[in-house]
């Protein structure tokens, strides 16, 4: 599917900018299963597919403290 693969550097950069956020996640360059916290693909200036998934102690925090709406968890 994702023809041509993102540099090490773009993922680098999307963990730093998530973090920034408050958002723990993993990014990965290949689409996650289907679910309520599945993100859009960005693509990165190189022309790669990212996607930054929470990784499970982001959703449980979510789940404890609640989540903003665009994360897929009600508050």
């Amino acid at each position: 599917m994702n023809r041509i693969p993102p540099h090490a550097e773009c993922a680098d950069l999307l963990t730093e900018q998530m973090a920034a956020l408050g958002v723990e996640v993993t990014v990965v360059d290949e689409p996650p299963p289907p679910g309520p916290r599945v993100p859009e693909a960005r693509t990165c200036p190189h022309g790669g597919h990212l996607w930054a998934v929470p990784t499970p102690a982001q959703v449980a925090r979510w789940a404890r403290d609640g989540a903003p709406n665009e994360f897929g968890v009600e508050r």
